[in-house]
């Protein structure tokens, strides 16, 4: 019977919707230029790559052990949260392209951790609230985008929440995000 492994599966991964994030990023602090982010589960930037490495560097193999990792829920799975602050769409695009080539090379999101891409007048990002690492891709990020703009507007500050602890968004530059 199928019914009591889901209800197991949804009880596991329950609390770590409910973690979320302690501190929510404040992107002023973003000041090194376009680029990759990455932040701690505190908001400090611990890592980055500029714009220009981003769109010259090779491809990586992603060599990440699968043992820890929690496969998704289906992808329309997602509850979405529409903001206020606006951004150029045509910024989102490219943001969004370097956020997916960047998701395809480490394949992950690793616990309490969070990858944003600022472009301009954009941020885009996906936040991992839990307390285990997640898979990420491109393609994921892509139709949760896809919801975004039917539910927020394609110009919109607005988040797709997965209940296994992870999160795709856009916001504009200078606003706060992964909160």
């Amino acid at each position: 019977m199928v019914f009591p492994s889901l209800t197991r599966c949804f009880l596991l991964l329950l609390p770590l919707a409910l973690l979320g994030a302690s501190t929510p990023i404040d992107s002023n602090t973003m000041d090194r230029g376009d680029g990759v982010y990455i932040h701690d589960k505190d908001g400090k930037i611990i890592d980055f790559i500029s714009m220009d490495a981003v769109q010259t560097r090779a491809p990586e193999v992603n060599s990440t052990d699968t043992a820890d990792v929690v496969q998704l829920e289906p992808r329309f799975a997602f509850e979405v949260k529409c903001f206020s602050a606006k951004f150029d769409k045509n910024d989102k695009r490219v943001g969004l392209s370097d956020l997916g080539d960047i998701m395809d090379r480490y394949g992950t999101v690793s616990a309490g951790t969070s990858i944003s891409v600022q472009y301009y007048s954009v941020i885009t990002y996906v936040c991992n609230y839990s307390t285990v690492t997640i898979n990420c891709d491109r393609g994921t990020s892509g139709k949760v985008n896809v919801g975004l703009d039917m539910s927020c507007k394609d110009n919109v500050a607005a988040r797709g929440d997965y209940r296994s602890g992870i999160s795709y968004g856009r916001t504009a530059k200078g606003k706060p995000f992964c909160n």
